[in-house]
């Protein structure tokens, strides 16, 4: 999947939010960007996956519910979220293997 089709994407996702057509765009680059990089930093294309996608829009929405409108800020906060939750999630699975 390309850049672009990650915006057609992420013009989905977001389609229900109430913001301006200027948030919107920044949540849209915002989003293609973190799929981008994810894709990039992973070797597959790790965004592409549902759960994946839902936890960058759920990401993305909480930053600019905070008010961060900025979409290379956006991208890196959602980026670094999903790194920390992705983390996180294989220490637990880790520790409940040792139990």
């Amino acid at each position: 999947m390309t850049v672009k089709s990650a915006r057609v994407g992420a013009a989905d996702l977001f389609a229900d939010t109430p913001y301006d057509a200027v948030t919107l765009a920044s949540m849209m680059e915002a989003y293609a960007g973190a799929c981008h990089e994810l894709t990039t930093s992973h070797g597959a294309p790790a965004c592409w996956d549902s759960e994946t996608q839902f936890k960058l829009t759920a990401r993305i929405l909480k930053a600019v519910a905070s008010g961060e409108r900025d979409p290379d800020r956006i991208k890196r906060l959602a980026v670094l979220a999903l790194d920390r939750d992705g983390s996180e999630g294989r220490q637990r699975t880790n520790e409940e293997k040792e139990v």
